[in-house]
C-alpha cells in the first residue's frame, strides 16, 4: 500500500474534476501530480468526512482517488454520464505511471461500483463495470452478492449486509431469485439498519423485488 502526505486540497480538486465528468482538468491535475493515481488519502478533510461520514472508518478507509468513479459510499447521489471515461483516464494515468497498487485498485472499485446504488441509479453501472474489467479488474474478486456463502455477512465492504441484500440494493432482480432460490434466508437483518431484505427492497423503491420477496416469504410460511 502506498501512503503519503497527500494534499488533501489537491486530491479534493480531483475528485471534483471526477464529479463534474471534466477528462480535461483531471488529465491536467494527473500529468502534474501522478501520485494522485498512486496514493492514499491519509489525512481527509472535513469535506470527505462530511459528505461519507462513517465510511472513512471502514470499508472508504484511506480511499484511493479511483474508488470515487463508484459513488460508494453516495456523496452527492449523481455520476457524471462519461463516468467510464473518467475511470479510463485514472487507470491510464496509473498505468502510465507503473502504480503497483492498481490492480488492487481495481478490483476494490468494482467491488464498490457492483455494491452500491448510485451508479445503478444513474444507468452507468454496465458501462463503468466494462471498463474496470477492460482495465485490468478481475470480476469475482470484488465483494458482490454472489460467490460467498449465503446467510454470512460480506466481507471488505458493506460488512453489515448479507448478499441478499446487496443484491436487493443493486436492483438485480436476478440475483435476488438466484439467491432465494439457492436457499438464501429471508429474515435475517443487516447489522447497522437492521432491515430485512425486504425492508431494503421497499426503502428503495424497488417493488418488483419487494413484490418477489413478499411472495417467496409467502411460500415459506406456508411450507412450514
Amino acid at each position: 500500500m502506498n501512503h503519503s502526505a497527500l494534499p488533501d486540497p489537491l486530491f479534493r480538486a480531483a475528485v471534483r474534476a471526477i464529479d463534474a465528468g471534466d477528462a480535461g482538468e483531471l488529465e491536467r491535475l494527473l500529468a502534474a501530480h501522478p501520485e494522485l493515481v498512486r496514493d492514499r488519502l491519509d489525512s481527509p478533510g472535513d469535506w470527505l468526512r462530511t459528505l461519507v461520514g462513517d465510511a472513512l472508518d471502514g470499508y472508504f478507509r484511506q480511499p484511493y482517488l479511483l474508488w470515487f468513479v463508484a459513488a460508494n459510499p453516495v456523496r452527492n447521489g449523481t455520476l457524471p454520464k462519461n463516468i467510464a471515461q473518467i475511470a479510463r483516464t485514472l487507470i491510464e494515468a496509473a498505468k502510465r505511471a507503473g502504480v503497483v497498487s492498481l490492480q488492487d485498485q481495481l478490483d476494490y472499485t468494482l467491488g464498490l461500483v457492483a455494491t452500491g446504488r448510485v451508479a445503478r441509479e444513474c444507468g452507468v453501472q454496465l458501462e463503468l463495470i466494462d471498463e474496470l474489467i477492460a482495465g485490468g479488474a478481475t470480476p469475482g474478486a470484488g465483494h458482490g452478492a454472489l460467490g460467498v456463502e449465503l446467510d454470512d455477512y460480506c466481507t471488505g465492504i458493506h460488512t453489515h449486509a448479507t448478499p441478499l441484500h446487496h443484491a436487493v440494493w443493486c436492483g438485480s432482480l436476478d440475483a435476488v431469485k438466484l439467491l432465494v432460490e439457492a436457499g438464501a434466508a429471508l429474515a435475517i437483518k443487516g447489522r447497522i439498519h437492521h432491515g430485512t431484505p425486504l425492508d431494503w427492497a421497499e426503502h428503495s423503491g424497488n417493488s418488483d423485488i419487494a413484490a418477489y420477496l413478499r411472495e417467496s416469504e409467502k411460500r415459506g410460511s406456508h411450507s412450514s
